[in-house]
């Protein structure tokens, strides 16, 4: 491994840290950097970084459908995960750990605020 790249990863699990920190803080993002005295652009920067990253690492090929409607919302974190396949195009795919999850155009907002806790809690 080089140095530019084992100085690099070092920088990502810095940043990830402090992304840890301020994302289970409680307190708006806005607020915590301010707080901590940490420049907004570098924060965002460093965050899409460690997101590059992290899916990077991840190479898996089992997707799980996760139903849209509101109704279905809470038993999300305990529907057990099954393989599927549809024809349908996600509008995105979110990798995660060796989770790959598609993101369907009709998923609702909260839907997607809800899943994105539960990975960012994961």
């Amino acid at each position: 491994m080089n140095t530019r790249k084992a100085t690099n990863q070092i920088r990502i699990k810095h940043w990830a840290e402090i992304i840890h920190q301020c994302q289970s803080s409680g307190i708006p993002a806005k607020e915590w950097i301010a707080q901590n005295n940490i420049s907004r652009d570098a924060y965002y920067y460093w965050l899409h970084k460690v997101k590059l990253a992290a899916l990077e690492q991840t190479s898996s090929t089992t997707m799980v459908e996760i139903p849209s409607s509101a109704e279905t919302i809470e038993s999300i974190t305990s529907a057990p995960c099954k393989s599927t396949s549809y024809n349908s195009n996600p509008e995105m795919v979110i990798h995660f750990d060796k989770l790959t999850v598609d993101v369907m155009p009709e998923a609702s907002q909260r839907l997607l605020q809800i899943l994105f806790r539960e990975l960012r809690d994961a």
